[in-house]
């Protein structure tokens, strides 16, 4: 069987390297799987080609009209067509689509052409966007969304969401338990791993007894901006010789300027934007992390892959209150800690951070989180279930 495989991202972006570049390959390991088409959406002028056995990149350049509305219509219409087209002449036998945005396209062909198609990383995208106020609620993009995913729940194969709180929520809606595979975001363990702590920190004047914090992501949008600098801030004043790590594709002037707003002398933090592949290396010189998303209802369907990451690379997790099943295991495991604006609690949090720190087996207790929460085995059994009831 040939499968298609819609990422919603470009190639380079990172989370595509993170979350579906390790799943193709993934896919593409079956022996039943001839073949792998992965359609890749592209806003950049310049990209990769990704070379795979058995994987066949097929990139999709978005328009990129200047209305947003416009550019989005034109994507959905432009790129359903042209899945179409690859759907009869690859003689693709599924299509697998990454997260709700990528299977209202999958929803588009699927009605055009009859192709069976499942979505994973399958979350409520227009009820993040509505309530991180990054769209209102008359934008036409939250209720063409809503409506795509209604159509979703009704017509794809399987729903993989990343969380059981939103299996749940899906089960409440209507949806067939069936159809519903809880898969949290997986994490490449043999990418992600501890090594080479000290010398890493040598390669930046880092001391060995320094406390080094570390963010990786964007700010704004569904993340916090100016409060997780406030946190940052607190951290500083809570540990001796503190040192904050940023990774961001955010420009250095704007973080920098941000970081000299909350306080940092210019020899206690250091921010770059690295490549996907490098991100461990940063992880393993660091001490804790942090992952600051809004707060909201909703988040409590997301599985943030970079928490994942963390846990993987040995790093106890600064997480907000409510954030998808992880808010729920850190709190049940006592690895980490749970804060939230509202109640004023950043320095309770950061204080236990600090107390896990003191033990040695600090790092083998978030080993193991990433080994029961985030294994790729979860997602390899999922796919086997998948192909078994379209192979047999």
């Amino acid at each position: 069987m040939t499968l298609l495989f819609l990422s919603y991202w470009g190639i380079d972006e990172g989370l595509t390297q993170s979350t579906v570049v390790p799943h193709v390959k993934l896919l593409a390991s079956f022996e039943s799987v001839e073949s792998v088409v992965l359609c890749t959406i592209e806003r950049q002028s310049s990209f990769s080609l990704f070379q795979w056995e058995k994987i066949l990149h097929v990139p999709l350049v978005s328009k990129n009209y200047s209305n947003v509305i416009v550019n989005k219509v034109s994507d959905f219409v432009t790129f359903s067509k042209s899945i179409q087209q690859l759907v009869r002449e690859k003689n693709v036998g599924l299509m697998i689509c990454r997260t709700s945005l990528a299977g209202a396209i999958g929803y588009l062909v699927h009605r055009a052409t009859g192709i069976k198609y499942i979505v994973e990383s399958y979350e409520p995208h227009a009820l993040y966007m509505l309530e991180s106020k990054v769209w209102k609620k008359w934008d036409p993009r939250y209720w063409l969304e809503r409506a795509f995913q209604a159509l979703q729940n009704k017509t794809a194969t399987f729903l993989l969401p990343v969380s059981s709180h939103y299996a749940s929520f899906l089960e409440e809606q209507g949806v067939s338990k069936s159809k519903i595979m809880v898969v949290p975001c997986v994490v490449d363990h043999n990418l992600f791993v501890r090594k080479h702590t000290q010398e890493g920190r040598n390669a930046l004047n880092i001391s060995q007894d320094a406390t080094v914090g570390i963010y990786v992501g964007k700010f704004d949008g569904l993340y916090y901006d100016r409060e997780a600098f406030e946190i940052f801030a607190l951290a500083r004043k809570i540990f001796p010789k503190f040192k904050m790590i940023v990774l961001t594709p955010h420009p250095s002037e704007e973080i920098t300027l941000k970081m000299t707003r909350a306080g940092f002398d210019e020899d206690e933090y250091i921010v770059k934007n690295v490549p996907y592949r490098d991100v461990p290396r940063y992880l393993s010189m660091s001490d804790f992390a942090f992952a600051t998303y809004k707060p909201s209802p909703s988040k409590r369907f997301l599985s943030p892959i970079k928490v994942g990451e963390y846990w993987s690379c040995g790093l106890p997790v600064m997480l907000t209150k409510g954030v998808g099943d992880d808010a729920d295991i850190i709190h049940a495991s006592g690895c980490g800690s749970i804060f939230s604006f509202e109640d004023k609690d950043g320095a309770a949090g950061l204080h236990q951070i600090a107390m896990q720190l003191s033990d040695s087996n600090v790092r083998e207790k978030q080993f193991a989180l990433a080994r029961q929460y985030r294994n790729v085995m979860l997602l390899e059994k999922a796919y086997h279930r998948i192909i078994h009831e379209f192979i047999g």
